[in-house]
Formats: structure tokens, sequence, C-alpha cells
């Protein structure tokens, strides 16, 4: 999931070379006055549609179907519209940039400072709770990378079963004639996961999640 933030960086260097390009163009027509700024404008958005979409659907197939994600259509449509605002987002914000900066090799060194400024603060590379506290009450809310990856987290885990291997298991003992079930009946009432033999003695092996809600 996290590999669809490498997206906006190829997609926005694209644009802005195009943007670029276009917007000579509309410098040269502009004084025969035959379209306005807002004419410009929105023909870039409309125009890059036809192709996000293309992409959306190419990013969609390549990121969901082979690592084995919940077929159900419901997930599905779901991830593949947060895949597709994303790209629209991404063409969208590399438009921006170049609209502010008069060319395109400018644009181009802006673009580092953004695009890693959204991937330290989406809670990834850095989890929230050891982004420092002034990022963390704003940036961390901000940030748009944050929205996908949680979205796409979300959308997967969602009632998804969890099964620990054999060396996740937290073993930990229990008093002789006793069995998990008896023992850790009252902390697996207010606690997520589950004992992977309720009627072991001596010891008891517990994963920490059973589904995957309770992860996040």
């Amino acid at each position: 999931m996290f590999q669809a933030t490498a997206l906006p960086a190829l997609i926005i260097a694209q644009v802005e070379s195009k943007y670029d390009m276009s917007r000579l163009i509309f410098y040269r027509e502009q004084s025969s006055k035959m379209n306005g700024q807002f004419a410009f404008t929105s023909s870039m958005v409309v125009a890059e549609m036809p192709y996000s979409i293309i992409c959306a659907v190419s990013c969609f197939i390549c990121l969901y179907f082979p690592p084995g994600f919940n077929p159900t259509p419901s997930r599905g449509g779901h991830h593949f519209l947060m895949i597709l605002v994303y790209e629209l987002f991404s063409v969208t914000l590399g438009q921006m940039i170049s609209a502010f900066i008069p060319n395109s090799f400018f644009a181009a060194l802006l673009n580092p400072f953004i695009i890693i400024t959204f991937v330290l603060f989406c809670g990834v590379t850095i989890l929230k709770p050891n982004l420092p506290k002034f990022w963390r009450a704003w940036l961390y809310k901000l940030d748009p990378f944050t929205r996908i990856i949680g979205g796409m987290v979300v959308t997967e885990l969602h009632g998804a079963k969890v099964t620990c291997d054999p060396h996740e298991y937290n073993n930990f003992p229990i008093p002789d004639g006793q069995t998990c079930g008896g023992y850790a009946a009252k902390f697996m009432e207010t606690m997520p996961g589950y004992i992977r033999d309720l009627n072991a003695t001596g010891s008891c092996n517990y994963c920490a999640y059973s589904v995957g809600d309770e992860f996040f």
C-alpha cells in the first residue's frame, strides 16, 4: 500500500513540463483574446482526466490483485476510487506547483521537498506517536498521504481474520490445575486477540489480534 505514495512524484514531474509548454502557448495567444485564464485552467484539468482514469485502472490492477487483497466488489471499488482521486490530486498538484513557478526547471527543484514532506509525516516512515508534537498536531492530519494510506489500510483490514504464526504468539505460564480458557477469561473479556488453545494447561499462547479491526 505504501508503494502508492510513489505515484505523485512520477505524475507531478510529467505534468509540470506539459503545463509549462501549454502556458507558453496560452501567453502567446492571449493577446488575441481568443480565450481567458478560466478557459485555460479548466481545459488543462479536464484534458488530463482521461489519462488519469487509464492510469488509475492500471495502478489499481497492479497494486490490488497481485498482493491478494480482498476481492469483494465493495472493497475493491472503494480502493479503486481512492486511487482515482489520488491520481487526480497528483495531476492538479503538479499543475498548481507549475502555476506558481516560472518554469518547469525550478518546479522540479521544489518537487522533492513536497514529496519528502508528505512521505515523512504520513505516519508510516515515522510512526504518529514518534512525530514531534508540533508536526503531529496539524501536518500529520493535513498530509494527503495520511488519508490515502489510512483509507487503503482500513478497507483491507476491516473484518479480516488474523491468524498468528507460531513464532508470533505471546507465551505465558498459568497455575497448575487450570486451563487457559478459565485462567484468562476475564483478561479476554477486555482485551483483543485470542488464545490458541483454551483447554491448554501449563502455559498459554496468546495472539494480540483476532480480526484486522483490532489493529487500528
